[in-house]
């Protein structure tokens, strides 16, 4: 990677379909990519996905990502009962159920396919050199795109806002399952809610989302925790007992970054808004958004394109924030 110039955009959805429709008009891009580990999670991509990745040509990225078409959604949330949501209602189609971990590696390669380098790096270090931004893994850039998530410090002021009673976090599993492939759950309970999607019969991810201060803080009390608050719920009966699975703790809340953007950088994805995964907004959004911030950069000028991209991920988070007070209020 020595001596390489150009616009930097770290993995992940956000960034690779930015970095994406960059390369393809021309741009010098290199995309980062070798951030922190993702743990194994099965996720459920909301149905507009082919959609957008169809609008960067990558819709063939998803095709071979291992997906199963979700046909059966259960949403227990109301109090009056579980309803099963019938993809033909749906003018996009079914939901997807995918391994994220693998999707986001072949949505990488497609935006090295369209013409962005790319550079393995972790702990990558930004300096600014006058106009230009210099990283330690050998770029130099006028330039630069922070998506590498949640946890994003490389440039700005990195605090981030919430919304008042929004401090949720997910402690998950990969488990065994015994309903059909391609089966989605939605539960509410009185402490918090599930949710369980099934990519293959011997693999699932069940997630319990609550709040921060009802997780037990020991480890193995943690665990007798979980599978308690299972075998209370209704998905009891679905799941094997298998008290020595690793859970993994990981935050579920909704947040905007404090500055977004400057006159040479931008944040985009979870590197500057977050949302509670009960909207299902989460990686329709980063790609939604990364695609929009690359026509802008291709259009405006880079302080106009950052500028304008900023204004309306402030306006996107405020509306996320009108959707979730929607969702508690009919709980």
């Amino acid at each position: 990677a020595a001596g390489r110039t150009g616009l930097p955009a770290w993995a992940g959805p956000a960034g690779a379909a930015c970095a994406t429709v960059l390369a393809s008009s021309g741009a010098k891009v290199v995309l980062v990519a070798g951030g922190p580990t993702r743990p194994p999670v099965v996720e459920v991509l909301d149905p507009v996905v082919p959609t957008l990745l169809g609008a960067i040509g990558a819709r063939g990225s998803l095709e071979s990502a291992g997906l199963v078409r979700c046909l059966s959604r259960v949403v227990a949330w109301t109090g009056s009962g579980p309803v099963t949501n019938d993809p033909v209602a749906n003018p996009y189609g079914p939901a997807w159920i995918v391994d994220r971990a693998h999707f986001d590696t072949l949505l990488v390669a497609h935006a090295g396919a369209s013409g962005a380098d790319r550079v393995r790096a972790r702990g990558c270090r930004v300096e600014r050199e006058g106009a230009v931004w210099r990283l330690d893994c050998g770029i130099r850039a006028r330039l630069l795109v922070q998506a590498q998530g949640r946890t994003a410090h490389l440039v700005g002021d990195s605090a981030r806002q919430h919304p008042g009673d929004d401090h949720s976090f997910a402690i998950l599993a990969e488990l065994p399952a015994a309903r059909p492939t391609g089966s989605f759950e939605l539960l509410r309970t009185a402490t918090g809610w599930w949710y369980a999607a099934t990519l293959s019969r011997d693999r699932a991810t069940v997630a319990y989302v609550t709040d921060p201060g009802k997780i037990p803080r020991d480890p193995s009390v943690r665990r007798s925790w979980w599978w308690g608050e299972l075998s209370r719920s209704g998905l009891a009966n679905q799941y094997p007992y298998l008290p020595e699975t690793r859970l993994v703790a990981r935050p579920a809340h909704g947040s905007l970054r404090a500055e977004l953007a400057g006159d040479t950088w931008c944040c985009v994805g979870d590197a500057a808004s977050t949302y509670d995964p009960i909207t299902g907004q989460g990686v329709a959004t980063a790609i939604a958004k990364g695609t929009a911030l690359g026509r802008l950069l291709g259009s405006h000028s880079p302080e106009a394109a950052f500028s304008a991209y900023a204004a309306a991920e402030r306006e996107s988070f405020e509306a996320y924030s009108t959707t979730r007070r929607a969702y508690l209020r009919a709980a």
